[in-house]
């Protein structure tokens, strides 16, 4: 069930700006089969005895506020990871190389102790 519902949505993700997003039919069926899957999914593992994936830890409150922190704090950090080059260069007139210079995280500062 789980690869029911994730291998539309990243089709979907994938070829959505191509495919320009819901005007078109294929990303309109991928979200509906996605949106049906993860349904699917989230009833299966709730009602089986056994389940795959055990979401009934998030009803634990301290687990799932955790759980909510940690996604939005890497979100932020790899967000600004794919923003701050793209603003670089448009904003600022930095070239790709440089903006990837500017951005790059440590290898840059070590490269000039290579000897």
């Amino acid at each position: 069930m789980l690869v029911v519902w994730v291998v539309p949505l990243q089709i979907m993700l994938d070829l959505g700006k191509e495919q320009n997003w819901f005007t078109s039919s294929l990303i309109t069926a991928l979200a509906v089969i996605a949106a049906i899957g993860f349904l699917a999914f989230l009833i299966w593992e709730l009602t089986e005895p056994e389940p795959i994936i055990n979401l009934r830890v998030f009803r634990h409150r301290n687990f799932a506020i955790a759980t909510a922190t940690l996604c939005a704090v890497f979100g932020a950090f790899f967000g600004v990871n794919v923003i701050v080059p793209l603003w670089l260069q448009t904003g600022m007139g930095y070239t790709a190389t440089w903006a990837g210079r500017v951005t790059d995280w440590g290898v840059s500062s070590r490269a000039s102790w290579r000897p």
